[in-house]
């Protein structure tokens, strides 16, 4: 009737929706007052400064336009994690400004953003945050604008949230008695898995596999069987890769081939990797399935820091499973790996003209992987035996209770 667009996704339909049963309801019972002759007074009733009768935009650009826009880029086809989480980011900027009564992208203001930000430091528990949330909206305005779909430029460039730096390190490597105390544990020693969660072998190989190859989490988790190769006269290798329609990489660096460190083979991966493919198994971890975002390795995730926090006692935040890349790179640097070379193992864009040329040859790498230890770090115990078992499931009620 006064022109408004108002999608049913919109933020704070329901409460719209709410407010409009009410004034109907209320409407309803005050024509049926007058009806019987009662005189009522509108003013009083409904003041014309809360009616439709104000000066509003009636068309514009919907913010959800400038989010589609940005998710149909390439590069972002295989992220539907991201997307989720920057329209999440949006949706919350746009009910901020739909308290304001601002319904259009052209509505915005410096003055909008300059109070969203510290909307935002006031709300959210954590300055990283409430920069993250203010950075994802900037962003895809920053595209709209270069994009020409917003007309009116990015009003919010310049507007930003500090984050105080505290000289804590987001992340740390594990320490050799973090890796003798894992290596040492039930699932090493005793053949125990997660009695819940859909985890299997790969409890026991994920975290071997992440120590002597820097792989990441899902790098590992998404391995199929074919991605275990052999070079001719030099041995087996991993292909970290995303030929497979479900299989995803963080960046064009990520694609590599790792050979495999001699002590995992010492530990029996290979006798495992044939006995998937023995049972006709297409990903090497069969056990493990994608959530909604296509990610293997999300419930492994959950259970692994679980294990890491009540079963090892290690409680510092900034170890997670990401702490056993940080430990293979400083394994690489001990070893007096040449960056490029470790740079390479671990999917991280060499910087530099000459990093752009050629790929460093598969040949090479044999050598320099054999090269890396972790001093202090005995896994012997696992070259027979367990290893060996590949499908013990051992699981004692105690070890339940506490996992």
């Amino acid at each position: 009737m006064h022109g408004y667009r108002i999608a049913l996704t919109a933020p704070g339909i329901s409460i719209l929706a709410y407010g409009f049963v009410q004034a109907m309801l209320q409407a309803a019972e005050l024509i049926a007052q007058r009806e019987q002759g009662k005189v009522i007074d509108s003013e009083a009733v409904v003041p014309l400064s809360r009616t439709a009768l104000r000066e509003f935009r009636s068309t514009g650009t919907p913010f959800s336009d400038l989010v589609d826009a940005w998710a149909k880029r390439p590069k972002l086809a295989e992220r539907p994690k991201t997307i989720a989480m920057y329209r999440g980011d949006m949706r919350a900027f746009e009910s901020f400004l739909y308290e304001r009564n601002k319904l259009w992208v052209e509505d915005t203001t410096v003055d909008d953003w300059l109070d969203y930000a510290v909307h935002l430091e006031k709300t959210e528990r954590h300055p990283k945050t409430a920069s993250r949330k203010l950075g994802t909206v900037r962003t895809i305005f920053n595209f709209a604008a270069n994009k020409r779909i917003l007309p009116i430029g990015n009003p919010c460039s310049r507007v930003s949230i500090e984050v105080p730096d505290t000289g804590r390190k987001p992340r740390l490597s594990f320490t050799r008695e973090h890796l003798r105390a894992l290596f040492s544990s039930p699932v090493y020693l005793d053949g125990w898995r997660p009695p819940r969660g859909r985890a299997g072998e790969a409890f026991f190989w994920l975290p071997l596999l992440a120590c002597w190859t820097g792989c990441r989490e899902e790098e590992l988790g998404q391995l199929r069987v074919e991605d275990i190769d052999e070079l001719p006269g030099y041995g087996p290798y991993l292909r970290i890769t995303d030929e497979h329609p479900d299989q995803r990489l963080k960046s064009a660096s990520s694609r590599r081939e790792i050979p495999l460190h001699p002590e995992l083979i010492r530990c029996g991966f290979l006798k495992y990797v044939d006995r998937q493919r023995e049972l006709g198994h297409e990903w090497l971890f069969d056990q493990l399935t994608p959530d909604r975002y296509l990610k293997r390795t999300s419930s492994f995730s959950k259970l692994f820091m679980r294990y890491l926090r009540l079963k090892l006692k290690i409680t510092d935040r900034r170890y997670t499973f990401h702490s056993f890349r940080h430990a293979y790179k400083d394994a690489c640097r001990s070893a007096k790996l040449a960056q490029e070379a470790h740079d390479y193992l671990t999917g991280h864009a060499t910087p530099g003209v000459g990093a752009m040329y050629g790929k460093y040859p598969l040949t090479a790498l044999f050598d320099e992987v054999s090269k890396i230890v972790y001093l202090g770090v005995d896994l012997s115990h696992l070259h027979l035996g367990v290893a060996e078992q590949g499908g013990s499931t051992k699981v004692s009620a105690r070890e339940a209770e506490t996992a």
